[in-house]
């Protein structure tokens, strides 16, 4: 007789952040522009820390170097190469 499986199954949660920001009209990477005395980018990390995932990856392109040292605390990062169109960011 198999195992089955959990209910609870690990969960991952990637956090796209690699926009430019190019219409926010600003040196800073999209994900830090600020919003409530907080970056974007902390928001969007605090909602997904309620989920309390195994593992969170931060995708970066733009800014990573800002980004990465803008959070305060260790990232995983993931890096987009290649930027896309605007029209093709999903």
């Amino acid at each position: 007789m198999s195992t089955p499986p959990s209910l609870n199954p690990p969960l991952s949660v990637i956090v796209l952040a690699a926009g430019k920001g190019t219409r926010m009209k600003s040196a800073l990477p999209k994900v830090l522009q600020p919003l409530a005395g907080r970056p974007l980018l902390a928001h969007s990390l605090a909602s997904v820390a309620a989920l309390k995932p195994e593992l969170t990856v931060v995708v970066v392109g733009h800014g990573a170097d800002q980004v990465k040292t803008a959070q305060g605390t260790p990232l995983r990062l993931g890096w987009r190469r290649l930027p896309m169109a605007a029209s093709r960011s999903w």
